[in-house]
């Protein structure tokens, strides 16, 4: 009987234990959570209050400007340029209106940060545009329709709303783009795998 009763205790005593360290462990893990996402509500609201005010033509020219300060100055200049540039053997010049009709051409515009994804029937896609001038998508191949998807106005506006990233929409497609700028050369990722 003292045997059944020590076990019994020993039994209780653990299960005690048990069952207060998994409270303590899960109660601080979701603290932990709710402090994430309150931090990351109280940043998205700092940032659209400091995006509401409309933006004129000047500001725009303005903070494409500064956006020079916070990139590379060479990097800017060779991306502001960028309309001119040849893409991984394909030329802005193989395409003109007749082409591609009028409707295509002012398909895409640029997109506040916020807007990014706000339509449930919009597909979303993930761009890189390389130093080297090469625009990747996800799976990692080069994008040869720069014009029909994006368009080539879009890899000047880097430093428009983020120094890093732009943000297009294209309705034609009912697509949202996101253009993401590293510094580093294609060429030579693909080199070292």
């Amino acid at each position: 009987m003292k045997n059944k009763l020590l076990y019994m205790s020993v039994f209780g005593i653990g299960a005690g234990t048990g069952s207060f360290l998994t409270w303590k462990v899960t109660k601080d893990y979701y603290a932990h959570l709710n402090e994430e996402e309150i931090e990351s509500v109280k940043e998205a609201f700092k940032s659209q209050e400091q995006q509401e005010t409309p933006i004129t033509k000047e500001e725009t020219e303005t903070s494409q400007l500064d956006a020079s300060d916070s990139l590379n100055k060479e990097m800017f200049k060779t991306y502001s340029k960028i309309s001119q540039t040849n893409y991984g053997n394909f030329s802005k010049e193989k395409y003109n209106a007749e082409e591609m009709g009028d409707a295509c051409m002012n398909d895409q515009k640029i997109i506040r940060p916020e807007e990014f994804g706000e339509f449930d029937d919009y597909d979303t896609i993930e761009f890189t545009f390389y130093a080297d001038d090469n625009l990747i998508d996800e799976n990692g191949d080069v994008v040869m329709d720069i014009e029909n998807t994006i368009g080539y106005d879009a890899l000047t506006k880097f430093g428009l709303y983020e120094p890093d990233t732009v943000y297009v929409r294209n309705e034609r497609l009912q697509t949202d783009y996101i253009i993401l700028l590293d510094q580093r050369n294609y060429a030579d990722i693909m080199g070292n795998n």
